[in-house]
């Protein structure tokens, strides 16, 4: 307050700021509009980049469109760029436009050929310790169970067809908390100052000693799986800088996800997400049904485009390598114009996990060459060539007149029936003349030399499509040429196997990283007997190194491969015929004729009762070669497994040792039965015909009843030996 000449002013005091000092209000603002600010720029930068990888993509989706017309059977639509869509121009009343799909049939062909056989896939240990190679053992049960749990071969074949017509299939590994199997947990509120128990029907409180079950609550919950997801090219953008498929640092995947699915899994920011009003904008109708049509004929399975777009909306997920600012990668999730989650790379990983699974891969560029690409433009000719062969047919069948003016001919004064009288006034010389056709045969040719040139394409000649080629008469000379035409696909094939290798590592990496309970996985045994096997995600450790035998995928003929080892049995190079069917893949022989299969389940459910230490006889009508097998096996793979007591390792051994006593009581009855030609079914001769456990033929001269390794007599000696 101040005073002038008399007058007391009043002088306005300004507002004061509030304070910025740790866990004020105005320091909690600053923080909340920095998070805000910060929100807005990642934002921002996601945009960016998605606009960048959209440019670079839109200059395939046209090969895409119209691709996808051609397999589908709609072969004389076109591209419009303007409207990136494809449209079908309007045919003039006199026009033909037959199509003849053949590209259909050699895409599905080609596809068969290189899922007939799956790559034979392999865990390699880390070292070469036992402990490691047990480990590896264990990994190799755990991709067999994954691989059936994703239903792999279904995935591959939809990737194939996808890349077979746009170049390139897109498989994600993830893990998926909602599957798997389900499992049943009591939950209780305990209060550990009172010692007591809330129960959680009443409320009340129950002291711990007096606690029991029925205060609990029973809670079912799933356990989580891993799964192999399909990404349609349509909603997968790729890094601008990649050079190649397997170079590839950044990715966006977009998804249609329902708004209640959207609000469960984030929370506050999912429930402000809005509905998609339409979706990919940039599509127009035809080119969705199209899309639609070739997503029921098992293009791909989860595109969303044939499903309703209402309470869905737009799920755009950015995924990025690590690197020396992302030590763990990164991932930003983003819908309606703001950010539900951002981070490290889910599930514990530490690589992207889309898989490409390419066609043909071209060196300066990311996304491959499609076979459909080449297919396209014979099938162009082909369609023409057809179509004129029938326009010329149907004006030979009702030609054109030459009428002169003034001749009064009627326009409906013509037509195709036969011994028609047909009446115009002359004028002069002239008169109404047919014009002739020109011969059309030279199309027969072009058409051949279309078919030609596909069948060199796709690597599918005549015995591709079961046709005999001329002057070949040999069953032998046919299935050589058949695999020469299987061999071209080897480039093809090794693409299948390195995007096979990297599916396989990354489904092991989630497994080690997700399954913190223990599992019991169903894996399919050596004669394709079903096995169950219990494990942890700490049991696989190191072993998630998958390895494909190179060139296990290229189709090759089993008739061939039967002959092969058929000609090896009877020149005795494979004394055990067992080994031979084995070898033949002939498991369902080896059930009929020797009862593997029930006799394996036996020494399986031995294992497990040995393991615990019980007592189990050796019957006379037992299997002894086999049951060796088994056991052996089953000890090594358990060789570090804590869990069996020393006891139970001894029980094991004098359980194998009664097996090699048994094989040397039955040795006189099987002399006897090899000098009268009496000898088969289960009686075999251990110099013979019988396989030691591991697969390898037991030598002449080996005592019957010791180990075929050399080993020391069975019985005690073995029993006694040490528990590990």
């Amino acid at each position: 307050m101040a005073a002038v000449g008399g007058t007391q002013h009043i002088v306005p005091a300004h507002p004061t700021l509030p304070s910025r000092g740790p866990g004020t209000i105005g320091h909690v603002l600053d923080e909340r509009t920095k998070a805000e600010q910060k929100e807005q720029d990642l934002l921002s930068e996601m945009k960016r980049r998605l606009r960048q990888m959209r440019a670079v993509r839109a200059l395939h989706e046209g090969a895409w469109l119209i691709n996808i017309a051609f397999y589908m059977g709609n072969q004389w639509a076109t591209y419009n760029r303007a409207t990136r869509s494809v449209y079908v121009p309007p045919q003039p009343p006199h026009r033909v436009r037959h199509v003849s799909n053949v590209v259909a049939r050699h895409v599905d062909r080609w596809v068969a050929k290189l899922t007939k056989n799956r790559p034979t896939m392999n865990v390699e240990p880390t070292t070469n310790t036992d402990e490691d190679k047990s480990a590896a053992r264990a990994a190799n049960a755990a991709l067999e169970h994954a691989l059936r749990v994703v239903k792999f071969d279904r995935k591959l074949r939809a990737a194939l067809k996808t890349a077979a017509v746009c170049g390139a299939g897109i498989l994600r590994p993830a893990w998926d908390w909602k599957a798997g199997e389900w499992k049943t947990e009591k939950r209780y509120n305990l209060d550990q100052q009172a010692g007591t128990v809330i129960d959680i029907k009443t409320g009340k409180r129950i002291p711990v000693d007096r606690f029991t079950s029925d205060a609990a609550e029973t809670v079912e919950q799933p356990l989580g799986e891993v799964v192999l997801d399909y990404v349609p090219p349509f909603d997968f953008y790729w890094d601008t800088d990649a050079q190649g498929p397997f170079d590839c640092r950044r990715v966006i995947e977009r998804s249609f996800l329902p708004i209640d699915e959207i609000a469960a899994e984030w929370g506050d920011r999912g429930r402000r997400v809005r509905p998609q009003k339409q979706d990919r904008p940039e599509i127009l109708d035809y080119s969705r049904r199209l899309i639609a049509d070739f997503e029921s004929k098992g293009g791909w399975e989860t595109s969303g485009v044939n499903e309703s777009i209402r309470d869905r909306a737009a799920v755009y997920r950015y995924m990025e390598e690590p690197s020396q600012t992302f030590p763990k990668g990164r991932m930003v999730v983003w819908a309606d114009e703001q950010i539900l989650d951002a981070g490290k790379l889910p599930w514990g990983l530490d690589r992207i996990p889309h898989t490409v699974v390419p066609c043909t891969t071209l060196p300066w560029r990311f996304w491959p060459r499609s076979l459909m690409d080449d297919l396209r433009r014979l099938q162009v000719e082909r369609n023409k060539a057809l179509s004129q062969d029938i326009e010329a047919r149907n004006l030979t069948r009702w030609p054109k007149l030459l009428v002169p003016h003034g001749c009064n001919l009627r326009r409906d004064a013509w037509n195709s029936e036969a011994g028609e009288k047909v009446f115009y006034t002359p004028i002069g010389p002239y008169k109404p003349e047919m014009l002739t056709v020109g011969s059309t045969q030279h199309n027969e040719g072009h058409i051949l030399r279309m078919d030609s040139d596909m069948r060199d394409i796709s690597a599918q000649h005549e015995v591709s499509h079961a046709q005999v080629p001329g002057g070949v008469r040999s069953g032998n000379a046919i299935i050589a040429l058949q695999e020469a035409d299987d061999t071209v696909l080897g480039p093809a094939a090794a693409e299948v196997e390195a995007a096979t290798e990297w599916i396989g590592s990354t489904l092991l990496l989630l497994q080690r990283e997700n399954y913190v309970e223990r599992r019991f996985l169903k894996i399919t045994g050596e004669i394709n007997s079903p096995d169950v096997t219990a494990m942890m995600g700490s049991d696989l450790k190191g072993s998630i190194d998958v390895r494909v035998v190179p060139g296990s995928s290229i189709p090759q003929s089993k008739y061939l491969k039967e002959e092969r080892v058929l000609a090896l049995f009877k020149a005795g190079l494979i004394p055990d015929p067992r080994r031979a069917l084995r070898l033949m893949d002939r498991h369902d022989a080896l059930d009929l004729y020797f009862g593997e299969g029930a006799s394996r389940q036996i020494a399986r459910k031995e294992n497990l009762m040995l393991a615990r230490g019980e007592h189990v006889d050796v019957m006379p009508e037992e299997d002894a070669h086999l049951h060796i097998e088994e056991h052996e096996q089953f000890m090594r793979e358990r060789k570090f497994d804590t869990r069996i007591p020393p006891e139970a390792w001894a029980v094991m051994r004098q359980h194998v040792g009664d097996h090699y006593e048994s094989l040397a009581d039955k040795a006189p009855l099987l002399d006897l039965l090899a000098k009268t030609g009496m000898g088969g079914g289960n009686f075999r001769q251990p110099g013979s015909i019988a396989s030691e456990p591991g697969g390898r033929s037991v030598g002449a001269g080996v005592p019957p009843g010791r180990p075929p390794g050399g080993g020391g007599p069975p019985g005690p000696s073995i029993a006694t030996a040490g528990a590990g």
